[in-house]
């Protein structure tokens, strides 16, 4: 199969001047204190898409080598462990030959299907694994060599990490070497099943035994303090990104109290913790069941559905941070280099498809209705009772931030966090073009800039909100910073469940974040008036199509494409009645006055919860 330039996935460290190509890379930070800063830019000397490509990749590999604090795995550790699989693999094909003679099919298939049709159906399957393994070895060549895509064979290199125990992370340098050892292996595997007998060994190797873990008994929580001011020197943790990450240890401790490195080795310890974490109840650590001991959590959480339990992402976010962990214990030789991360192998793959789309759901067109039509957007009783039928619309944070999440698709911090600076003007053929400027998101596709839609710009937003305003103020003042990180969005969480809950529109896996499926559900529904790629600029995903499309336009071409995108979507309710009336492009008469008395009620509020 032949992949053109525009198939094959668009590395971020590849770069096209004019006609050649470039090979761009970024310094880690935590090389900056020994004078490695900034980016490393080469000529690849190739017009060629596909020659480029397998230089960078070649470059890519050598300076991570270079550079990176992980252990990488020797060649005969690999090759031993990928050697151990495809033995396993052969093995239970000959227990299956000796168990019902038919190698394709499980007893259970073969008991409905009868033997006659079984070994018949057996008998062609034979055949076409003959006819087709050739061309999968050669599949997997172009694979291995940069010239197709690596994706097609990661359900089958996922699956054999997670049974020999490691990681296939491809952010990692270890982690692609285990993925092309594995695909290697696989190859070497479709030759061995077509083997009529399968020799014995001369010298069969003995089972590998474990090393003992000696020197290394102290409690495996013993170093997490140092652990955490590292990567805050780093600055590649926030203060609530390392409070967070506490979490993860000290659930550990509570499920784990006094466990020590050495049991860590030698005992199922980190996969025990993983299968506790699965069965605790989704909101463990809060209200009542925060003293409950962790024998009790795990009852309630088994009679709950997995719904209500601790979910998928969580618990790879715990894993990760005591598998990072561990990885500084090496790096700073309290723990031996040559022993297996424990906590290696034990993430969660994504789920895809319908799975995926199960874990949240989007806002039923009902639901948005009743949302739209409450009387925080059709006039409320005071600004005490925001939940009742009145006369008063208060146009503050709790106001606007479905409103901006609805057409725009912005995450909640991202608003919650903003200042009045981060909003911008473009000038462009159109127009002005008013636009949000987000540069410190959840991750690396999180950096975008997002037009604001004219349905909330004429409601005046900009008056009510940004013009004539201190630029390092925050745009919403009446949203408290709160926990170590200071952040903003806390504030706003607990106050938009309240008000849900109050006019009966609260529903599970129904949230702020849930409008973002709304915005991209929408816009893939538009058919082809739409590109992929604009839709994952605007929803902020990182992808190739984003960033083969977003290279090659300016600012003055990109925002008017966002802003057609974001006017597309509609709110299923007439809120013409929320248009703002006062003189446009001038702070609205009575706006300082309005902030202040939003922002004095939420630290009144504040106030009371603390003395609580």
């Amino acid at each position: 199969m032949v992949h053109s330039e525009s198939e094959l996935p668009m590395p971020t460290y590849l770069r096209r001047r004019g006609h050649t190509w470039f090979f761009r890379w970024k310094f880690p930070r935590s090389l900056a204190h020994i004078g490695f800063s900034g980016e490393l830019i080469r000529s690849l000397k190739t017009t060629d898409f596909r020659v480029a490509r397998r230089r960078a990749l070649n470059l890519v590999l050598r300076l991570e080598a270079m550079t990176t604090f992980e252990k990488l795995p020797s060649r005969a550790e690999l090759e031993g462990l990928v050697r151990g699989w495809i033995d396993d693999c052969i093995w239970r094909h000959e227990v299956r030959l000796a168990t019902t003679g038919i190698e394709y099919l499980d007893r259970p298939e073969i008991e409905r299907m009868g033997e006659e049709d079984a070994r018949e159906l057996d008998g062609l399957f034979r055949r076409l694994a003959d006819r087709f393994a050739d061309r999968e070895k050669a599949a997997i060549g172009r694979s291995l060599a940069g010239d197709a895509p690596m994706d097609r064979y990661r359900p089958i290199v996922e699956s054999a990490a997670s049974e020999i125990g490691v990681s296939v992370d491809p952010r990692t340098v270890a982690g692609r070497l285990y993925e092309r050892g594995i695909l290697r292996g696989y190859a070497t595997l479709c030759d061995e099943l077509r083997e009529t007998v399968v020799p014995i060994p001369r010298e069969p190797a003995p089972p590998a035994n474990k090393k003992p873990a000696e020197g290394v008994s102290f409690d495996f929580s013993s170093f997490w303090d140092d652990f955490e001011k590292h990567k805050l020197a780093l600055q590649e943790w926030k203060p609530d990104t390392a409070a967070n990450a506490r979490g993860s240890i000290n659930l550990f401790n509570k499920i784990n109290p006094g466990a020590t490195v050495s049991r860590l080795l030698s005992e199922p310890i980190a996969t025990n913790f993983k299968t506790a974490m699965m069965q605790l109840p989704r909101h463990y650590a809060r209200g009542k069941h925060a003293s409950k001991p962790i024998d009790q959590l795990i009852a309630i959480g088994e009679k709950l559905r997995p719904a209500d339990r601790m979910q998928k992402g969580t618990v790879n976010k715990h894993v990760a941070n005591l598998k990072e962990y561990w990885d500084y214990l090496v790096s700073q030789k309290k723990v031996p280099a040559d022993l297996q991360n424990p906590f290696g192998g034990l993430h969660i793959p994504k789920a895809k498809g319908k799975r995926a789309r199960d874990e949240r759901y989007n806002w039923p067109k009902s639901l948005e209705r009743q949302l739209f039509e409450s009387p925080l957007y059709t006039g409320c009783a005071s600004i005490h009772r925001r939940a009742k039928k009145g006369e008063e619309i208060h146009r503050d944070a709790l106001f606007w931030m479905p409103l901006l999440a609805r057409t725009m698709g912005t995450r909640e911090s991202e608003i919650c966090d903003a200042f009045v600076g981060s909003v911008k003007t473009e000038n462009a053929e159109e127009g002005a073009i008013h636009y949000l400027e987000i540069v410190d998101g959840k991750d690396s596709g999180s950096t975008r800039d997002v037009p604001f839609a004219d349905i909330v710009l004429n409601m005046g937003f900009m008056e009510q909100r940004v013009i004539g305003r201190d630029p390092d103020e925050p745009l919403f003042p009446e949203l408290i910073p709160q926990g170590p990180g200071l952040r903003r969005s806390a504030a706003f969480s607990d106050r938009f469940a309240y008000y849900r809950r109050a006019i009966k529109v609260y529903r599970p896996r129904i949230d702020y974040h849930s409008f973002r499926g709304n915005v991209e559900t929408d816009l893939k529904n538009a058919g082809s008036a739409f590109s992929t790629a604009w839709i994952d600029e605007l929803i902020g995903h990182e992808s190739k199509f984003r960033r083969s499309e977003g290279e090659r336009y300016t600012k003055a071409i990109l925002l008017p494409i966002l802003r057609r995108l974001v006017n597309s979507i509609s709110i299923s309710v007439d809120l013409s009645h929320l248009r703002y009336s006062g003189r446009r492009g001038v702070p609205a008469s009575d706006r300082d006055r309005a902030l202040g008395r939003f922002k004095a009620l939420a630290e009144r509020e504040m106030d009371k919860k603390r003395s609580q």
